[in-house]
């Protein structure tokens, strides 16, 4: 529930960062939805967040999450 809420409140423009929140909350517990897309949210934030993105997306794909 968590991954999908933050999903859905992080692409509605005024609820980024709460969105940003659940989902890493979810991504934590390890949620391998939830960690692969935290790692998008960070890829697409800004330039500074790609090695931080590609943590999260390895750990998704570890669990067997098929990415993109």
């Amino acid at each position: 529930g968590q991954s999908w809420c933050g999903s859905f409140l992080y692409y509605q423009e005024d609820k980024c960062d709460e969105g940003f929140y659940w989902c890493l909350k979810a991504a934590e517990q390890g949620l391998s939805e939830a960690q692969f897309e935290v790692g998008k949210m960070l890829f697409f934030k800004d330039e500074t967040n790609k090695q931080q993105s590609e943590i999260w997306i390895k750990k998704a794909q570890n669990q067997g999450h098929e990415g993109f």
